[in-house]
């Protein structure tokens, strides 16, 4: 299934996403870089956080509990840990941890709404 209606907030997302790719691809800092792809991401990643709140039954939980066990061994594995090798897999593994938990929490809270 395929979601077909984009609301404003979607094409927010899109643009502010875009923007953040723009300014990673202008800057020379190492940081700078990583913390744009991570704010990148998670503009992109927030249309499906607002879906999941509203549709918790349509998210799979056991993904994103997975994708954090990933980058967790991700970061174990780190032959040099420094702020621009680990701040990237830190926040997606926290933001995979926080949805998951997010859908967990909404399952059990929300009424199971029928198409």
């Amino acid at each position: 299934k395929g979601e077909t209606k984009f609301v404003p907030f979607d094409w927010i997302s899109l643009f502010l996403a875009l923007l953040a790719i723009a300014l990673w691809i202008l800057t020379d800092n190492p940081v700078a870089a990583v913390i744009l792809v991570i704010l990148t991401d998670w503009l992109g990643f927030l249309p499906t956080i607002r879906k999941g709140y509203y549709r918790p039954f349509e998210e799979t939980i056991s993904l994103y509990s997975l994708s954090a066990f990933k980058w967790m061994l991700g970061l174990i594995a780190l032959q040099t840990f420094s702020l621009t090798t680990a701040l990237f897999p830190m926040c997606i593994m926290f933001g995979n941890v926080a949805f998951a938990v997010m859908l967990w929490w909404r399952r059990k809270h929300a009424p199971r709404l029928t198409n």
